[in-house]
């Protein structure tokens, strides 16, 4: 009997460890575009999601990576955010002031440069205020490719037309 007791209070302790592990967690859904002309301050754009039933305080920690190579390019590190129950948008403003630390020639340094053109691999972590620094509450990695801007393109007159105006009128399709 005592080993059927034993057996009963371990199984019930495991479900009650179970049980919190499911309903206390926070979600992370990174919403960086996939390919294109990409912005340093899109890199905040993600939606975070707290289960919790009370508010919590969240830091979100960035590291963007050359997918090639796996060097570090940048890394960022967001202010505490008041996160309450259910979904919430991010974006640049909503985490500013953001701790950055480059950590290769980035030619551009403002919050709204854009990302030089390659394959980069975006890493992020949010943790909980309170628990450890090195246990973070969710992790999620992107990958995305940055392109080149194409120069600007000449819509009228069009390419290699002869133009008898004195003063003719060009037109462009930009970048």
């Amino acid at each position: 009997m005592n080993r059927f007791k034993a057996q009963l209070v371990g199984g019930l302790f495991i479900c009650l460890l179970l049980s919190l592990k499911l309903c206390a967690q926070v979600v992370m859904s990174v919403q960086v575009p996939p390919a294109g002309i990409i912005q340093q301050s899109q890199l905040w754009n993600m939606v975070l999601t707290n289960s919790y039933a009370s508010p919590v305080m969240v830091t979100v920690m960035m590291r963007l990576s050359d997918a090639g190579t796996g060097q570090p390019v940048l890394t960022g590190l967001s202010r505490t955010i008041e996160l309450a129950g259910g979904a919430r948008q991010l974006h640049l403003n909503d985490v500013s002031p953001v701790a950055w630390e480059y950590l290769s020639t980035v030619a551009d340094r403002r919050e709204n440069a854009l990302l030089p053109p390659g394959r980069y691999v975006a890493c992020y972590s949010a943790v909980v205020s309170g628990s450890k620094a090195d246990n973070p509450v969710t992790e999620d990695c992107v990958n995305f490719i940055v392109e080149p801007v194409s120069p600007p393109l000449l819509n009228t007159p069009v390419n290699n037309d002869l133009v008898e105006a004195p003063q003719p009128q060009f037109t462009w399709i930009p970048p």
